[in-house]
């Protein structure tokens, strides 16, 4: 546990001290994450998987569990080089840690929206994604690419959401929910929508859909659907703080209709939030597809950004910036204190790691 606290700290360190014309720490926080990331000898239940499936694949078995095409290549070719699986980790952390640089690059403007950014990724992407490196490559690419649409750049958007489906299939809900960053929400519709996925997902009427349209699902993925078909709905602490932030600062704009923000990026980060709650409310019931909301979990640090964004004077965001933190610090020591007891997680305390990338 202490080496998830030092990490924490240095990474906060670091980013306090970033000068505000330079993005040296920042960079540096990357390379960090990425070690820590890709040096990882083995950390939870997907991890065994793709271990499994590199030995197979080196040794020209037949691959079970994983049916990326990509990943398949990617081990080939590095098992052919002489690394091992590892290798195959440090690539796919450096390939997602590279997009989601370039993703909050465009979404932090301070020092201080990158300290929220960062230290939110810790407390609510870290356990996520640390070992679904495939989904979160394409997570990475996905918010990346909604950065580029946010900037007009439709085509290329589009280019690089072909590109994380690539690295997995289930990126092509980035082309499905495309329309969503054209069209003008208003703030009622911002709150409603993942309100009402609550209560499809948590009632089970969505599990109840996918079970009728299992034609539709394909062939590779009914074994998914048969394991986790009913499973019990829960909403953790660290999401009822998602939700309840994301709502009250719409209900703070309500309040002071002066603090309506004009800011596009504000509203970018809040359609992206809608998202990622609606998905995560209305799979709860629906097994295996709740993992479609990780596509979007990378917009869930800037719900207090976009909180903060509702106060006007500086005083008051520094304070609540400050707040913040403590929070931060605090919630990344129950998760962690907390991980022993996850059946899935429980291999990544103590942090188990090394740079042996050699066959």
């Amino acid at each position: 546990m202490i080496f998830y606290f030092s990490w924490f700290i240095i990474t906060f360190l670091l980013v306090v001290f970033k000068k505000e014309e330079s993005n040296k720490n920042i960079i540096f926080v990357f390379i960090l994450f990425t070690l820590v990331y890709g040096c990882r000898n083995y950390g939870g239940v997907d991890d065994m998987a793709y271990i499994s499936a590199f030995n197979n694949t080196v040794n020209g078995n037949i691959v079970y569990g994983i049916k990326d095409e990509s990943f398949l290549v990617i081990s080939r070719i590095i098992g052919a080089l002489g690394f091992n699986y590892k290798a195959v980790f440090l690539l796919y952390a450096s390939i997602s840690f590279t997009f989601v640089y370039l993703a909050y690059r465009e979404l932090c403007y301070n020092k201080y929206e990158w300290i929220v950014a960062i230290l939110g990724f810790l407390v609510f992407c870290f356990l996520p994604t640390i070992t679904v490196m495939r989904q979160f490559v394409a997570a990475s690419i996905i918010i990346y690419a909604f950065t580029l649409k946010q900037k007009n750049k439709n085509k290329l958007s589009l280019i690089f959401i072909a590109l994380a489906c690539i690295f997995h299939l289930g990126a092509v809900i980035g082309f499905v929910l495309f329309p969503l960053f054209s069209i003008k929400f208003k703030t009622k519709t911002k709150v409603i929508v993942p309100l009402v996925c609550l209560g499809i997902g948590y009632l089970g009427f969505f599990a109840a859909i996918l079970n009728n349209l299992v034609f539709l699902i394909p062939t590779s993925y009914l074994g998914y659907l048969d394991e986790y078909a009913n499973t019990e709905p829960r909403i953790g602490i660290v999401h009822i703080i998602l939700i309840s932030t994301y709502l009250i600062q719409f209900v703070l704009l309500n309040i002071n209709k002066t603090n309506n923000p004009s800011d596009k990026t504000v509203d970018f980060l809040e359609r992206g939030q809608m998202i990622y709650f609606s998905l995560f409310f209305i799979t709860l019931s629906s097994g295996w597809m709740s993992r479609l909301s990780i596509y979007f979990l990378l917009f869930t640090p800037f719900i207090f950004k976009t909180f903060i964004a509702r106060f006007s004077l500086i005083k008051d965001k520094k304070i609540l910036y400050g707040v913040c933190y403590v929070a931060f610090l605090l919630l990344f020591m129950y998760q962690i204190i907390n991980i022993p007891y996850s059946t899935n997680m429980n291999k990544i305390i103590p942090y188990n790691g090394s740079f042996d990338f050699m066959r």
